[in-house]
């Protein structure tokens, strides 16, 4: 490809990503049968890539995730539990062990 080709494909593929992105977006305005205001749901994907990136790593870390932290961090996802609570929780588990 030549770099004009090159340059017009990789602003098309900007776009389309712009797009599907803003398709997200809508989508998680509304769920749960509630409606969240832009700043909510760029919000709530903000937590979610966080919750991902961070589940994705642990494996790596040697660590698995049980149940109960994996609803604790859906929590945080959802907005009813705050960063600084959930890793006060973490530390909290991790300091009482096995």
């Amino acid at each position: 490809m030549t770099d004009p080709e090159e340059h017009a494909r990789l602003a098309r593929l900007q776009e389309i990503r712009g797009g599907m992105e803003e398709l997200r977006i809508e989508a998680l305005a509304e769920r749960g049968r509630k409606t969240f205001t832009t700043e909510e749901t760029l919000e709530f994907i903000r937590r979610q890539d966080l919750a991902a990136d961070t589940m994705t790593s642990s494996p790596l870390a040697g660590l698995e995730p049980d149940s109960a932290v994996l609803e604790r961090v859906q929590s945080y996802v959802e907005g009813e539990v705050a960063i600084e609570e959930l890793i006060e929780q973490a530390t909290r588990c991790a300091s009482a062990g096995p």
